[in-house]
């Protein structure tokens, strides 16, 4: 059985996760980060996967505020994130709308956001359509 990746704006992708996370790691070599809880089976997939393409997984304070978020993502120049929608009270992904709400109307990839400039690629993992 394979995890797959779909978009859920535009085009679906049919990807796999790793092939997803190779096509982003190609296009961006450097600083993949990860944001999700890793109480599922996800986890598993997404560190399978990263270390499959040679990615630097770099996993972060599930409880971070978005401007610790903001702090992280601009120190290290982060291309991508994997990010869970939520856990317990932290709203991952509507922390990163907060922050880069350029993200609403962007081309997969393609992330402009004056916030969080290095940011291109955002990867929800989830059942959840939020």
């Amino acid at each position: 059985m394979k995890a797959y990746s779909k978009g859920t704006v535009g085009a679906l992708l049919e990807a796999t996760i790793g092939q997803h996370l190779e096509h982003v790691v190609a296009n961006n070599p450097n600083h993949l980060a990860l944001v999700m809880p890793h109480q599922n089976i996800r986890w598993s997939y997404t560190q399978f996967a990263t270390a499959k393409i040679g990615a630097i997984m770099v996993c972060i304070n599930s409880a971070y505020r978005p401007y610790e978020l903001e702090f992280d993502v601009n120190k290290v120049s982060w291309k991508a994130v994997i990010s869970a929608h939520s856990f317990k009270k932290s709203l991952y992904l509507d922390m990163l709308k907060e922050l880069a709400p350029e993200l609403h109307d962007c081309e997969p990839g393609q992330l402009d956001s004056a916030t969080l400039p290095h940011l291109k690629t955002i990867i929800r993992m989830g059942e959840d359509t939020a």
